[in-house]
């Protein structure tokens, strides 16, 4: 059974950029042929793989004869491989953004709680498979650690620092640090001055001093100062959001 329609659209591809160049060697060892060859034969011949040849006889391209499961490709053929191949626009390869599925990746993860993680496990975690996460390592990307027994272990530091997988981690929450605002010269305070310190009203004041959370001198029976020592200990220790 053979094609009756060729397709004469090639799509640019190595193979052909090959051929290109040898079409004059090609073209005078062409006669030597037998009067058809299988397709496993020709790629051979050609110096390539069998997947380029296969394509063109799928994309109609090439005329193939088959018989039982083999596809056998007629010596006239050749001549017209390599004159297509002389026509062809030459291949322009795109290089693919390393790592270009992860680094489009808006997913944030969080690591569970363990010193370190094989390059299955970062796989897992990251929907990506073994072979980019070892491309990660060989490229300088993720540090490896190399455990006694021969198998492959990335520390979770080392993961979290990773130029390729160190952005996809959610951070842990910060710690709120406690807000110590400078205070103003002088030994002793005000309930007024204290309460403008803390943001609050200056019966809160009171009542922190009532609660000895801050220490106060009372020179007169309605008067209360502030201990500077006092009030710096309790920002310093004082809630975030208090």
């Amino acid at each position: 059974m053979s094609t009756t329609e060729r397709n004469e659209r090639w799509e640019s591809c190595p193979a052909l950029d090959s051929i290109r160049e040898r079409a004059d060697a090609l073209m005078e060892a062409t006669s030597a042929l037998p009067p058809r060859l299988t397709a496993r034969k020709l790629a051979n011949w050609l110096g390539f793989s069998k997947a380029p040849v296969l394509r063109w006889i799928k994309n109609q391209n090439l005329i193939a004869i088959r018989q039982a499961r083999r596809l056998f490709v007629p010596k006239e053929e050749i001549y017209t491989l390599i004159d297509a191949a002389n026509l062809a626009s030459p291949y322009e390869r795109h290089r693919r953004m390393p790592f270009g599925t992860l680094r489009k990746s808006r997913q944030k993860i969080e690591l569970p709680k363990q010193k370190t993680f094989t390059p299955k496990e970062i796989g897992a975690l990251f929907s990506c498979s073994v072979t980019t996460v070892k491309r990660a390592v060989f490229c300088g990307k993720l540090q490896l650690r190399h455990r006694p027994w021969n198998r492959w272990a990335v520390k979770a530091e080392d993961l979290r620092t990773s130029a390729v997988f160190g952005r996809l981690i959610r951070l842990p929450p910060a710690r709120p640090q406690p807000l110590v605002a400078r205070l103003p010269s002088g030994e002793f305070f005000s309930t007024w001055a204290t309460a403008n310190i803390l943001q609050v009203s200056q019966q809160t004041v009171r009542n922190l001093v009532r609660r000895r959370q801050l220490e106060a001198e009372t020179p007169s029976p309605r008067k209360l100062m502030v201990k500077r020592a006092s009030l710096r200990s309790f920002l310093k220790n004082r809630p975030h959001g208090a």
